[in-house]
């Protein structure tokens, strides 16, 4: 027998039960939805995709991720299967911070490891635990929009500090600080590596930031993904912010030298709200044993410290190939920061509408992220994200063709 329920006074109006809190904080993520057509296209023709920052799937380690799940269950057993601790389990706790040492952080006696299931969770529970309805955060911009709506939920007020666009977004404007009209509560930063521009704030800037937001007294969270895979010449914030004394969350994540899937995800917090921050995460719960478990046998084994010399080498040579493409097709029409380490390069092109430039790069088979995605307050027009993550380097250099070919056609006088 087959029941339906018969609604005789017509559709239900369901909005209203949605909180408002949804409706005024949480938007639909434009970024999301440029990859998704860039990808939609894909299923149709050759598209060379220099939007993703998902690494390619020949990068994946996959022989290395089935041997480290068969050892954890050969080795753990039940164990793996069991609920997950709050804070994650300790012996991968342990693992990570013998390989934050390696790769040059401090792990000060003062702050301990979490776990999260990935670098959302992680800045969504610093948000349930740290973040009042009446705070302010504070971001640069342009920024990873989508990594700051997780905190942006928590609370009414955000406020930006602008990269330098005059100087291709290689300095901060910390002087904007003292006129903004909400004192912020918390600093999100990625002075390593930034996304989407690329750029690596030098000491000079570090300690700028620190003595600007200690100042202030903002608590700084540094968001320090890709030092995982990268040689880097300057030390974390993290490591400065502790020779002073000053508070600093540490975010990190395994996502893009492992890989995306696994959601595995670490912060350094100091150990005074560490029982808040294990009390919060046990709200949702949301870790995985198993993941964990097979994340440790690749620490444990010095997997991921192999791939982080192979992964260097394989993105620098990409990245110097983007910037030689980049040169050789768009100089003189297109301004970027030659200095950019990581996957992204953000480029600016005066007087052109990216919105219009990606809907006939996808045409001529190159998909990239328009720049305005990465801007809180309405910018960024003339500018596009960059990414080496995903396509090899001879389809480096054809996109970039690609996309000066469209640029032509966009621009007739070119």
């Amino acid at each position: 027998m087959v029941f339906t329920i018969t609604n005789k006074s017509g559709p239900r109006e369901l909005r209203k039960y949605v909180s408002s809190k949804v409706k005024e904080r949480v938007k639909y993520s434009e970024l999301v939805k440029y990859l998704s057509e860039v990808a939609k296209y894909r299923k149709h023709k050759d598209i060379i995709n220099l939007a993703t920052g998902s690494p390619s799937y020949d990068l994946f380690p996959i022989d290395d991720l089935i041997n480290a799940f068969n050892k954890g269950i050969e080795e753990y057993k039940f164990y793996v299967f069991e609920y997950p601790p709050a804070l994650g389990i300790n012996r991968l706790r342990n693992e990570i911070k013998n390989f934050l040492k390696s790769i040059g952080v401090n792990i000060d006696p003062n702050y301990d490891v979490i776990i999260g299931s990935g670098s959302f969770q992680l800045l969504d529970l610093i948000g349930k635990t740290l973040l009042n309805d009446e705070d302010c955060i504070l971001v640069e911009e342009p920024t990873f929009t989508d990594a700051v709506a997780s905190l942006r939920f928590y609370v009414k007020y955000l406020e930006v500090i602008p990269l330098d666009e005059t100087k291709n977004f290689k300095s901060l404007k910390l002087s904007r600080i003292s006129e903004l009209p909400v004192k912020p509560k918390l600093f999100y930063t990625i002075p390593t590596s930034q996304n989407p521009t690329g750029t690596t704030y030098d000491d000079n800037i570090r300690r700028e930031i620190i003595d600007v937001m200690s100042s202030h007294d903002v608590i700084i969270v540094e968001d320090d993904i890709y030092r995982v895979i990268f040689e880097v010449n300057f030390e974390p914030l993290i490591n400065m912010c502790v020779r002073r004394n000053i508070p600093c969350i540490y975010l990190s994540s395994l996502s893009k030298i492992l890989a995306p899937g696994l959601r595995i995800a670490y912060a350094l917090v100091p150990k005074e709200l560490i029982d808040y921050f294990a009390s919060t995460n046990m709200l949702t719960l949301t870790l995985s044993n198993v993941a964990m478990y097979i994340v440790y046998e690749l620490l444990k084994n010095n997997i991921v410290l192999k791939r982080r010399k192979l992964l260097n080498k394989v993105y620098t040579s990409r990245l110097k190939v983007l910037k030689d493409s980049l040169n050789d097709y768009l100089r003189g029409y297109a301004s970027w920061n030659e200095d950019a380490l990581g996957f992204y390069i953000m480029i600016k092109i005066k007087g052109v509408n990216s919105r219009k430039l990606f809907d006939l790069a996808l045409k001529n088979g190159v998909g990239f992220i328009p720049g305005h995605v990465f801007f809180m307050k309405g910018k960024g027009n003339d500018t596009l994200r960059l990414s080496i993550a995903h396509e090899s380097e001879e389809r480096i250099v054809e996109g970039v063709k690609r996309l000066a070919k469209s640029l032509k056609e966009l621009l007739p006088s070119m």
